[in-house]
């Protein structure tokens, strides 16, 4: 049980593709506010846009936000399961990513700054490897770059046989009801106030635990670690360190990790919220707010 929950808490912690899986990777876009910055909200999973419900509201005058659910999530329709015809190891990632600089390119937002919580994170900073061109900034609020189980020493093919063979029937294995009772318990602990922890709660459970479990195999499997040192776009990363509560090793380990996959990385700053859980979104609103428009505010580095 514990290990299942450890295994959860990582899916929602991150995060050859047809043309047809991408036109249907954003199953909603919520607009709103009409300010001078173009930006893009993505979603941790199983959430939905209304994560950023308040974010949109607090800087309506800021940004012009285009919010996205994913598909799949709060009951919208997934995409395709992968099967044996399959040739990447994550079909909904790249499909996600490709239907965003499909979006900006249709609706004329070319330099949008790409904003993504968790799952959506890791999303946003591949977009920034992948459509350095398309976005003027990334930011990543508690994504990483690798969910890096195994180590170092664990070469990328090991990693995705070891899930498929060994984690994912696990993981699809699992009954619905011992799921739904982790996804609610993963939700209370990832955001301070309680009656928030339960909306929360509640989202997470509206997205089937066979979709939830899909985008955390593959986001087991994504490692996008070299892309991040390369990386084009100036890039702010916000780490929740607040998550390990009170244990100061996980601190100093998840400040140590920041540093190991950033070494070298000109174009990112990091930026450690030591009293915020998760949802920063919601722990420390004010603070994020701050940050995010300080950051957009500077000049590039040379």
């Amino acid at each position: 049980m514990r290990t299942f929950f450890a295994l959860i808490t990582a899916a929602i912690l991150f995060g050859s593709t047809s043309h047809a899986n991408a036109a249907n990777a954003i199953a909603h876009v919520e607009s709103r506010g009409d300010g001078p910055i173009n930006m893009i909200l993505i979603p941790g999973s199983p959430c939905d846009w209304r994560v950023w419900d308040d974010f949109m509201t607090r800087n309506k005058d800021q940004y012009t936000m285009h919010a996205l659910t994913l598909a799949g999530f709060s009951g919208t329709d997934p995409l395709p399961m992968p099967d044996e015809t399959t040739t990447s190891p994550t079909p909904w990632f790249d499909a996600a990513v490709v239907a965003i600089a499909t979006y900006i390119t249709e609706h004329d937002l070319q330099g949008a700054v790409i904003v993504g919580h968790s799952l959506g994170g890791h999303i946003a900073l591949r977009f920034g490897v992948e459509y350095p061109n398309l976005a003027s900034a990334i930011i990543d609020i508690d994504g990483v770059p690798s969910s890096n189980f195994g180590g170092p020493d664990l070469s990328p093919e090991m990693r995705i046989a070891f899930v498929d063979s060994q984690l994912a029937p696990q993981l699809r294995g699992m009954g619905e009801q011992e799921a739904v009772a982790m996804q609610e318990q993963a939700a209370r602990a990832m955001v301070t106030d309680p009656e928030r922890g339960e909306e929360l709660a509640g989202m997470f459970i509206e997205t089937k635990y066979a979709i939830a479990i899909e985008y955390l195999i593959q986001g087991l499997k994504s490692n996008i670690t070299e892309g991040l040192k390369a990386m084009e776009p100036r890039t702010l990363v916000i780490v929740a360190v607040g998550q390990a509560g009170d244990n100061n090793d996980a601190r100093t380990q998840i400040r140590a990790q920041w540093v190991e996959w950033t070494n070298g990385a000109e174009a990112v700053t990091v930026n450690y919220f030591a009293d915020s859980k998760h949802f920063v979104m919601d722990d420390q609103p004010e603070k994020l707010d701050t940050v995010i428009a300080e950051f957009l505010k500077s000049e590039p580095r040379p």
